[in-house]
């Protein structure tokens, strides 16, 4: 109806709705490139084991890092 206000729940949802579909665009870049990328043929692949021991030391060193900070 012309005229009519939108209440400020209904302004709320509109609000999370359009955030929704902003975020869904992002995403769904992002995910295009990293399809294009992998499908280059001069794409370098890191084995899982690398990047596993990788997290791993650096989990170590923040653990250690907080352990060291509370003395």
């Amino acid at each position: 109806m012309p005229g009519r206000e939108v209440g400020p729940d209904r302004a709320e949802a509109l609000r999370g709705t359009h955030e929704a579909a902003a975020y869904e665009g992002w995403f769904l870049e992002r995910v295009e490139e990293a399809i294009r990328e992998a499908d280059n043929p001069n794409a370098v692949s890191i084995p899982d084991e690398v990047i596993k021991g990788e997290m791993a030391r650096e989990r170590a060193e923040l653990l250690a890092l907080l352990k060291n900070e509370g003395k």
